[in-house]
């Protein structure tokens, strides 16, 4: 738990600016005491009071603040920080947060500070594509309506093209937000100062996270952002001694091997439950970051505003230099490396590394270096694995367990279980975390290790690290409740406690009792009861035509370069340096963005498909009605996720989390996802599959990235949009007419037979071949066409176009032979209806693009014949 006094400062530094919010919701002409405090919160200069929303600040501590909990004259003193003399925490967290020194005077925040919206920090990145005017500014047009970020967010909280339009769009003023999140403030039911920071906390976040921070300069960072970082800072000076240059440790932590851990898992004579013990083993170890970093946390009396980023087995924190941090930083990565050792068997590790950051970095814009730093001494971390545990006595020899476990666990391998046991107690646990994960309700933090009596729950124990339980009430009388517990909600009524844990959790589940023979295995006679997780067997069942799966596999492309130079440009008309845009504010946006869209976009997409397959009257899978979701989320978080399901619909979510991503990050070219697809039977090896996944994903990067790989071909996902900065006109100079896409998109070099430089041919992206693929289904189920006519297209494919590895030239060479339009056009007059051939005609020959239909045929034509076979 971290220190009262800290606490206290990192609320001060969390509210310090929330008068912003209340002066844009004109509280002063509601409550005119707020003007009553001009004098003692905001500076006069010219004879003019500046800073007004230092007395909205003082206003809203007076008000809403309990007493009970809180002294309020700290929270006074950050409210007062533009008043203050320099060399006060609040005064230089403020700047420090923001990256630079704000020089333009904020008595007014500018004439149309109100009707300034936030830029998306997506609209800034680049990397190998241009988006800066010739005069090197970014011209940001990308702004973010006025809106809640909920607990799951959807498209309302996008970016628009125009401001304007993002003004118009939001239906809400800040005056109406304001009422919402003060009502919800006054619901908070804290019992300690610890729980009601995480509630504010988590509303903060909610209500501004779409409020620009200050409008006088260019507005891309968000008031929560800037706030938690100020927070963060506020402390740190704190526990450096209120200096000015107070010295910082900018410490990072990665834990290996967690998706060959993840997918190390069998199905094993009668253990049943792989879909349960998968998602329970995912969402385990997507905990142990978190636990990790907020022990760190606690070990130095800090909160979580000073975690940086946490998500997909990394984190990065904002830690005190202090003479014995060091030594507790390595004291700890010993003891996790040992914990992770005896419960994991050295499938998982940790690895940590720190470096110096201080105040005058944060000041003179150097925290992007000492970030890059970080990196470079976490790969060298990496090498040196466990090298603090290698002498300790008896590393190398296996300690003896219980005498009765003497076999080999068969659902992971790795642990010994008794001949008595079907699995060992960790897969026993995961099994128990997947089956009660679409019942739970509230996610627990805990520093305690205690075993907890909660009805409806289950305990997740991490050893001296703390614990987390997932529970169906944790608020039911009865439930033992510890002090150090950090509750929050995954579902539920938001009256039950305000703040709310981004989960990517989305699980085919039964909605009423069911009778399924495909869950014979899993169930008793295979009746399914509500709230049960259905099984892979079952989900290939709802896939149209072929009875099989789809593991989807999705990569933020480039992400490292992103974080360490997408933010290396010109400034947005803002006179922003290079290094100034890789502030501490923006960075911590840039991952939070990432974060709400890989914990709950992805969500919301799932859930986007499940609609459509429900609501197709192709669909007649006769419980369709009776299930919750059709996608089994395996895990989404950071910058990629895992997603199985019907084969059919896989492909679908594939095209449209894209879709998604592009429009969450402004259609910016350096912005691009990659995906791999793996089609299969359910019952292979789940290792196996998501292996074969990721083989897929690879060779989506290999060829270029923004790639989707599925069914052995790759292609580009679509043309670029019209929303691109590559077609806006102050970059005409830089992508004249099409070259972009003819150079990036629709081209690709293919070396023939014989040829010693490669040719450049048409291909078609992944969206025209999938239209293609929906024409030649709708000709089948029409009868237009014939189920010999997509057989003999691949023939075509692999005839015409053959290709070949040539091991002399180490590159893969075609033989091209053009007799192919006799060969098509001889099978549309035999297996076509003269509509159909016409149609068919038109896309295939009169366009010229023969060659790549026919090159690319094998996608769109298998996909038909699996979708039209008869089960």
């Amino acid at each position: 738990m971290a220190d009262a006094t800290v606490m206290k400062i990192a609320l001060a530094g969390l509210l310090h600016d929330v008068g912003k919010f209340a002066q844009r919701a004109n509280l002063e002409k509601v409550f005119p005491e707020i003007i009553e405090n001009y004098d003692e919160f905001c500076p006069v200069k010219d004879g003019h009071h500046g800073y007004l929303h230092a007395a909205h600040t003082a206003f809203f501590i007076e008000q809403y603040i309990p007493e009970r909990l809180f002294d309020k004259t700290e929270l006074y003193n950050g409210a007062r920080h533009h008043k203050n003399s320099r060399g006060d925490i609040y005064k230089e967290a403020d700047m420090l947060s923001a990256g630079m020194d704000r020089s333009v005077y904020e008595h007014d925040e500018g004439k149309s500070y109100k009707e300034a919206r936030l830029h998306s920090i997506f609209d800034l990145i680049e990397l190998q594509y241009m988006i800066r005017d010739k005069k090197g500014q970014f011209k940001s047009k990308w702004t973010l309506p006025l809106a809640p970020m909920g607990e799951n967010p959807g498209k309302e909280i996008f970016p628009y093209l125009d401001e304007t339009i993002s003004r118009d769009l939001s239906e809400i003023s800040y005056e109406k937000l304001w009422q919402q999140f003060v009502e919800e403030v006054e619901q908070i039911e804290g019992s300690s100062p610890a729980a009601w920071f995480h509630e504010i906390y988590w509303l903060l976040e909610k209500y501004t996270s779409r409020i620009p921070s200050a409008t006088n300069v260019f507005p891309d960072i968000s008031l929560f952002d800037h706030s938690r970082t100020t927070a963060a800072l506020a402390s740190l000076l704190h526990l450096a001694g209120n200096s000015a240059k107070g010295k910082f440790l900018l410490y990072g932590g990665d834990i290996t091997g967690i998706k060959n851990y993840i997918y190390k898992i069998s199905q094993g004579q009668g253990t049943g439950g792989i879909a349960k013990r998968l998602r329970g083993r995912s969402f385990t170890v997507s905990m142990l970051a978190e636990v990790f970093a907020r022990y760190v946390c606690r070990l130095f009396g800090l909160t979580i505003a000073n975690i940086n980023f946490c998500g997909g087995g990394n984190l990065e924190i904002l830690l005190p230099d202090t003479p014995e941090a060091r030594n507790l930083l390595a004291e700890f990565e010993k003891d996790a490396n040992t914990w992770l050792i005896e419960t994991f068997q050295g499938e998982l590790g940790y690895v940590g590394a720190c470096v110096d950051l201080s105040a005058d970095d944060l000041r003179n814009d150097r925290y992007a270096h000492r970030r890059e730093e970080l990196g470079d001494a976490l790969g060298i971390a990496k090498l040196q694995k466990y090298h603090t545990n290698f002498q300790e006595d008896g590393f190398w020899i296996e300690k003896d367990e219980e005498s009765e476990r003497v076999t080999a666990c068969p659902s992971c391998a790795i642990r010994l279980k008794s001949h008595a046991e079907d699995v060992c107690d960790a897969c026993s646990r995961d099994r128990e975390v997947g089956s009660f994960m679409p019942k739970a309700r509230y996610l627990v933090f805990s520093a305690s290790i205690d075993k907890v009596t909660h009805s409806a729950s289950v305990q997740i124990p991490f050893g001296r690290f703390g614990s987390v339980l997932l529970c169906e009430n944790y608020h039911e009388k009865g439930n033992k409740q510890s002090p150090s517990d950090i509750v929050y909600r995954i579902t539920g009524d938001a009256s039950e406690g305000k703040a709310f844990y981004r989960l990517g959790a989305v699980l085919p589940v039964a909605m009423e009792k069911i009778q399924l023979e495909t869950e014979a295995d899993e169930y008793e006679d295979g009746t399914v009861h509500a709230g049960q997780v259905l099984s892979f067997t079952t989900l290939a069942q709802m896939a149209a035509g072929d009875k099989r799966i789809g593991v989807l596999k999705m990569d933020v492309d480039n992400l490292g370069q992103v974080f360490s130079i997408g933010l290396g440009g010109e400034g947005a008309g803002a006179n922003l340096g290079a290094d100034r845009l890789r502030s501490v504010s923006r960075l911590a946006t840039l991952s939070r963005e990432m974060t709400v869209f890989f914990s709950s976009r992805v969500n919301g997409a799932c859930e986007e498909i499940f609609q459509k397959w429900r609501e197709d009257d192709a669909n007649l899978w006769p419980w369709k009605d009776k299930v919750r979701n059709i996608f089994y989320l395996v895990f989404s978080g950071g910058d990629d996720l895992a997603v199985i399901g019907p084969w059919d619909r896989i492909i679908e979510l594939a095209g449209e989390i894209r879709q998604q991503f592009k429009d969450y990050t402004c259609h910016n070219p350096n912005l691009s996802i990659s995906a791999g697809i793996y089609i299969c039977k359910p019952k292979e090896p789940i290792g196996f599959t998501m292996n074969k996944a990721e083989e897929a994903l690879g060779e989506a990067k290999k060829k270029g990235r923004n790639r989707i790989t599925v069914m052995g071909e790759t292609m580009v996902w679509a043309r670029e949009d019209e929303k691109s900065r590559v077609f806006q006109e102050e970059l005409a100079w830089a992508y004249p007419c099409s070259q972009f896409e003819e150079e990036e998109i629709i081209t690709e070099k293919v070396y023939q037979q014989g040829s010693t430089k490669p040719d450049e041919v048409t291909t078609l992206t992944f969206a025209e071949l999938r239209e293609f693929a929906s024409e030649l289904d709708a000709a089948l189920r029409s009868g237009g066409i014939s189920r010999r006519l997509p057989q003999h297209f691949i023939t075509a494919s692999h005839t015409f176009f053959r290709r070949k590895y040539d091991d002399e030239q180490d590159r893969v060479v075609e033989e091209a032979n053009f007799m192919v339009i006799p060969y098509l056009l001889y099978n549309l007059e035999r297996n076509a209806s003269e509509t159909a051939r016409q149609k068919l005609k038109a896309r295939l020959i009169t366009t010229g693009d023969t060659p790549a239909y026919v090159r690319q045929a094998y996608f769109p034509c298998k996909s038909v014949l699996m979708k039209s076979r008869k089960s």
